[in-house]
């Protein structure tokens, strides 16, 4: 009686602990899914059975997509010749072989269309393969699977598009686009008074690597237009970018191997949606010059008051995207309050318009940020101020920053 009592416990903690694992994996875009390092197989289509292995089901798959996607798909747009869209779609297989669940990881196109219709477009013909799959089997068990479908369309010709595979697989947000649109959007902080020079928007862009293992390296963050826009914005948009980093990617891949991946971000600022935008003054003075920005940063951080100096020099460097000297008193007012992530980018800058201190600094951003910074003995000088005040109603001359009326270090655009 005994030992019938010990078989049976023991059936049924294997029973558990086997329905206890995880059942969520970990995707590689070229059609193998990772657990622990182990690689299973993906759902296929029942004309795939053919193939012997998981690697020839799963590219028969994706030729046999391509098939239906070309027969199906319907173009919301008719492109230039050359033109294209890539997107990376991923949905669940359930264990009756029925597709469920769309997502969209990445999409992209070379025209900068609105990329929603196209998706939805892609989401139906997909749909109209539902009921002929064969779904993923482990161990004998039936259970759904993912499956991540990774192409490009050319709709040059609007009635007979066409698709091929995507080889070369960029890194993308695990949440998907929509996810990411969404953080974004959420994470935006418009500067007090801000108004973008067209009155429309004002677009950062920024570039950053994402490598192998699927990490976002917020060291190699960079702003691409830093030397056009206000650095207020750039600020925030590698602050939105560092925390998406602290959240899961998945890594590039050539033909299904990981590899480490460059990617750009935009992140776009609209004057429509500025919650502050009643607050932009309509009358402004026109001041030219940024010495006196610089001058009372410098006091500032001469006092210690790294938090403010940084923000007097960014008014200063938005002013004056050339002004090498404000651009390191950036980086350096950074690094005095520790935050030298955002130092680099001001450094670079004042690397790259050829300042002999800008390498010197360069190291210190580079040093992890809780070490206690290296920061000059004696005070930085100050240097002569060139400023000029006219009338509101005249021309903007050369260089010049509208500012509230006024007011004397309120900036705006």
């Amino acid at each position: 009686m005994s030992r019938v009592f010990m078989f049976l416990a023991t059936m049924l903690m294997m029973f558990f602990s086997a329905y206890s694992q995880p059942q969520e994996a970990f995707e590689i875009e070229a059609g193998y899914f990772f657990r622990d390092g182990v690689s299973s197989p993906t759902p296929f289509l029942r004309n795939c059975r053919t193939g012997t292995t998981d690697a020839e089901r799963y590219h028969c798959t994706i030729d046999e997509m391509l098939k239906i996607l070309e027969r199906e798909f319907k173009c919301p747009w008719r492109d230039l010749e050359g033109d294209q869209t890539r997107v990376i779609l991923r949905f669940m297989v359930n264990t009756e072989g029925e597709v469920e669940r769309f997502l969209t990881l990445f999409s992209d196109n070379t025209a900068n269309r609105a990329i929603e219709p196209f998706n939805n477009a892609m989401i139906r013909a997909v749909y109209t393969t539902s009921g002929r799959w064969v779904p993923l089997r482990e161990s004998g068990r039936v259970m759904p699977g993912e499956f991540v479908l990774p192409v490009a369309c050319n709709c040059s010709d609007q009635e007979k598009p066409t698709f091929s595979r995507l080889d070369t697989v960029p890194a993308y947000f695990a949440n998907g686009h929509y996810q990411l649109d969404n953080f974004i959007q959420q994470n935006l902080v418009y500067p007090d008074g801000f108004l973008s020079r067209s009155g429309r928007q004002t677009t950062v862009l920024l570039n950053a690597k994402i490598d192998k293992t699927g990490k976002l390296d917020s060291a190699s963050i960079r702003v691409v237009n830093l030397n056009t826009i206000d650095y207020r914005l750039a600020e925030n948009a590698i602050k939105i970018l560092i925390e998406l980093g602290k959240r899961p990617w998945r890594p590039a891949t050539v033909n299904g191997n990981p590899i480490d991946y460059s990617t750009d971000f935009k992140v776009t600022y609209v004057d429509d949606r500025n919650p502050q935008r009643s607050a932009v003054p309509t009358f402004w003075d026109i001041i030219v010059g940024n010495s006196h920005l610089y001058n009372e940063g410098v006091t500032l951080f001469n006092d210690r008051d790294y938090a403010g100096a940084s923000e007097l020099f960014k008014r200063s460097v938005f002013l004056d995207p050339d002004d090498r000297d404000s651009w390191l008193m950036l980086g350096k007012s950074y690094i005095g309050s520790r935050q030298n992530e955002l130092a680099k980018p001001a450094l670079q800058r004042a690397i790259d318009l050829g300042h002999p201190d800008g390498e010197k600094w360069m190291k210190e951003a580079l040093k992890p940020a809780d070490e206690k910074p290296v920061l000059p003995a004696r005070e930085v000088r100050q240097r002569p101020e060139r400023t000029q005040r006219v009338e509101p109603d005249r021309q903007l001359p050369p260089g010049a920053i509208r500012r509230p009326a006024g007011q004397r270090q309120q900036e705006g655009r």
